[in-house]
C-alpha cells in the first residue's frame, strides 16, 4: 500500500508541470480553458485507473509490488499524455499569439503611413503663442508711442 502511495506521490509533479504550463498562459482564456478542461479529465481519467488498479489487485490478490509496478506504469502513461497534450496546447497558444502580434505589425505600419511627417498642432501652445505674438506687437506700439512723445516734448 505505501509503494502505491509513493508511486501516486511521484507522478504528482509530472501533473503539477504540466497544470502551470497551461496555467501561465493567460492570453486566450478560452485555449487555457479546454486545457485546464483536459487536465482536469486526465487527472479523474487517472485517478478512476489507479481505483481500477486497487480492486484489480484485491481481486486477483497479487502481491503488492506487481501492483504498485502496474499503477506506476499508468500513472506515467497519463502524465505523459497529459504532458503532451499541454505542451501541444502552449505551442498553438505560442503561434496564435505570433500570428496576433504580425497582425498588430501591419496595423502598426498602417498607421505610421498614414500619418503625416510633420508635427500636430496643439492648441494650447496655439493660443500661448497668439498671446505672446500679441504681447509682443502691444510692447512695439507702446514704445513707438512713447518715443513720439519724448520727441515732441
Amino acid at each position: 500500500m505505501k509503494k502505491i502511495l509513493l508511486a501516486c506521490l511521484a507522478a504528482l509533479p509530472l501533473l503539477a508541470v504540466s497544470a502551470n504550463v497551461s496555467a501561465s498562459d493567460k492570453g486566450n482564456k478560452v485555449d487555457s480553458a479546454k486545457v485546464k478542461h483536459d487536465v482536469e479529465a486526465a487527472k479523474t481519467a487517472a485517478k478512476k485507473i489507479k481505483e481500477q488498479a486497487k480492486e484489480a489487485a484485491k481481486k486477483k490478490k497479487e502481491p503488492a509490488k506487481e501492483a504498485a509496478e502496474k499503477k506506476k506504469e499508468v500513472d506515467t502513461k497519463v502524465a505523459k499524455k497529459t504532458l503532451e497534450q499541454a505542451k501541444k496546447a502552449a505551442e498553438k497558444k505560442r503561434k496564435d499569439t505570433l500570428e496576433a502580434a504580425k497582425k498588430i505589425a501591419k496595423a502598426d505600419k498602417a498607421v505610421k503611413k498614414d500619418k503625416k511627417t510633420s508635427a500636430h498642432s496643439v492648441p494650447e501652445i496655439d493660443a500661448a503663442g497668439a498671446a505672446l505674438a500679441l504681447g509682443l506687437l502691444g510692447g512695439i506700439a507702446a514704445i513707438r508711442r512713447e518715443r513720439r512723445k519724448a520727441a515732441k516734448k
